[in-house]
C-alpha cells in the first residue's frame, strides 16, 4: 500500500513537472514570453518571462492546474492580485496584470533580481543587527502601509521576503491576506499560515485577528535573522502551533550573546502573546528600530521618551563639557570662592579675639 502511495505521488510530481515545462517557451497574451521557471509551492507556480517587444522581465506566478477548479482558490488567487496591485510601496513587489488564458490564471508581477530571505539566513547561519535592522525597516514599513489601506497579510516569513541586489528588501506573495472588515475565507477549525511564524490568535482565533498578527510574524522574522532559528520547533504542525499560544520565548541573547539588550527587549515585545502588549502596529514597531539605529538624534525628546518607556529611565552623571558645561563650572567655582571667603573672615574673627 505504500509503494502504490509513493508511485501516485511521483506520478503526480511528474504531472505537474510537465506541466510546467510546457509552459516554458509559451507567450502569453501575444506579449510575454516565458523563459524559465523560478519558483514553485503548493499552490503556484512562478515564471521568468520577457516583453517580447520591450525586452523587459517580469515575474509570472500561474495558479496550479488542480487548484483552478477547487471552490475558492481562483477567487483568492483573484484577491491576491486585488491586494497587491493596490498597495504601491517601494518595498512591496507589484503586480501589473491579471490573465486568465488557455484555461489557466497568471498575475504579472516586477522581476526583481535578488536573493529570498529564507536563502540568504540559511546561507550566512545568522545575520548582523544591523543587516536586520535593514530589512526591518524595509518591511516594516511596507507592512505599515498595507495595514493602514486596510490589508493584512497573514503569511509573513523569510520566503516571502526577496533582498533586492540593490540592497532594498520587498514583500511579496499577499495569497492569503485579507482587507480589514472582510468576510474570512478560513473555515471554523481551521488555520491560514505558516505554523512556524503564526501568531497566537491566528491558531486559537482565527477569523478574529488584526494587523497585530502581522507585527507578532515580524518578530519571529527578526528572531530568525539573528539567531538562525525560530523560537519554537517541533515534530509536528500541532506541537509548533500549541507553543506559540502556551511556551514562554527563550530570550535572544541566551542564543546569540552578540545581541544588544535593547534588540533583544524589542523582539520580545513583538512576541508577546496578547497582542494588547505588543507593539500597536507595524509603524511603532518600525520606530524602536529606527531608535537603536540611531535614526534620531540622540538628544531628542522623541528619544528620550520612547527608550525610558521601552528600558527604563537611567541616572546620568553630570558632565562638564557639552553645551551647558561652562556654566555648570562657573557655578561651581563661584560657590567655592564665596565658601573660602567665608572660612578666611571666620579664621580672623577667632584670631582677633
Amino acid at each position: 500500500m505504500t509503494n502504490q502511495k509513493t508511485m501516485i505521488i511521483i506520478i503526480y510530481l511528474e504531472f505537474i513537472q510537465g506541466i510546467e515545462n510546457i509552459m516554458i517557451g509559451q507567450i502569453l497574451i501575444n506579449k510575454y514570453k516565458i523563459l524559465s521557471e523560478i519558483g514553485e509551492g503548493g499552490m503556484s507556480s512562478v515564471f521568468l518571462a520577457e516583453h517580447v517587444m520591450l525586452k523587459r522581465k517580469y515575474a509570472v506566478k500561474m495558479l496550479a492546474d488542480h487548484l483552478i477548479k477547487t471552490p475558492g482558490f481562483q477567487e483568492r488567487f483573484l484577491k491576491e492580485g486585488l491586494a497587491q496591485a493596490q498597495l504601491k510601496h517601494d518595498s512591496i513587489v507589484q503586480v501589473i496584470d491579471y490573465i486568465e488564458e488557455g484555461g489557466k490564471t497568471f498575475l504579472l508581477m516586477d522581476y526583481i533580481e535578488g536573493e529570498c530571505l529564507d536563502k540568504l539566513i540559511y546561507r550566512k547561519g545568522k545575520l548582523l543587527e544591523s543587516e536586520c535592522i535593514q530589512i526591518m525597516t524595509d518591511i516594516l514599513d511596507a507592512l505599515n502601509f498595507a495595514h493602514m489601506n486596510g490589508v493584512i497579510h497573514r503569511d509573513i516569513k523569510p520566503s516571502n521576503i526577496i533582498v533586492s541586489n540593490n540592497g532594498r528588501s520587498m514583500l511579496m506573495d499577499f495569497g492569503i491576506a485579507i482587507m480589514m472588515g472582510d468576510k474570512r475565507m478560513t473555515k471554523t477549525g481551521t488555520n491560514i499560515g505558516t505554523s512556524y511564524y503564526m501568531s497566537p490568535e491566528q491558531v486559537s482565533r482565527p477569523l478574529e485577528i488584526d494587523h497585530r498578527s502581522d507585527v507578532y510574524s515580524m518578530g519571529i522574522v527578526l528572531y530568525e535573522m539573528l539567531t538562525g532559528e525560530v523560537p519554537f520547533d517541533g515534530e509536528t504542525d500541532y506541537e509548533i502551533k500549541d507553543s506559540h499560544v502556551r511556551k514562554p520565548v527563550v530570550p535572544l541573547i541566551e542564543i546569540n550573546s552578540s545581541i544588544s539588550m535593547e534588540m533583544n527587549h524589542i523582539v520580545l515585545k513583538a512576541l508577546e502573546k496578547n497582542p494588547d502588549e505588543r507593539y500597536n502596529g507595524c509603524g511603532e514597531f518600525l520606530s524602536y528600530i529606527k531608535i537603536l539605529a540611531n535614526e534620531e538624534p540622540e538628544g531628542s525628546d522623541t528619544m528620550k521618551s520612547k527608550k525610558e518607556a521601552q528600558y527604563g529611565s537611567e541616572d546620568h552623571e553630570i558632565s562638564l563639557t557639552g553645551e551647558n558645561g561652562p556654566s555648570i563650572a562657573y557655578a561651581l567655582a563661584s560657590t567655592l570662592i564665596v565658601v573660602f571667603i567665608s572660612t578666611f573672615c571666620y579664621i580672623l574673627y577667632l584670631v582677633s579675639n
